[in-house]
């Protein structure tokens, strides 16, 4: 019985970060670097919503590579750990 409860408190999002990545201040992709920031797209608040909206619940977040690889180097690069 404890497997199937902690199965059921289980949600999966797929790519939750993505406004984060392509449109929040904190922006990655330069895709759409002309559409004006997104407010409340952060990735810190978008962390925030998904354990708003599930209280109680593991949340298993589906990321794709090239955004995790990416937001990585992004973020290393600007404290300097990281260079090309």
């Amino acid at each position: 019985m404890a497997v199937k409860s902690y199965c059921c408190r289980v949600q999966t999002l797929l790519e939750p970060f993505s406004q984060a990545y392509y449109f929040g201040r904190e922006r990655v992709s330069s895709r759409y670097m002309t559409a004006p920031v997104q407010p409340d797209t952060s990735f810190s608040d978008i962390k925030a919503l998904c354990e708003l909206s599930y209280p109680g619940q593991y949340l298993s977040i589906v990321l794709s590579n090239y955004n995790i690889i990416s937001f990585l180097k992004a973020k290393l690069k600007s404290e300097n750990l990281y260079t090309t």
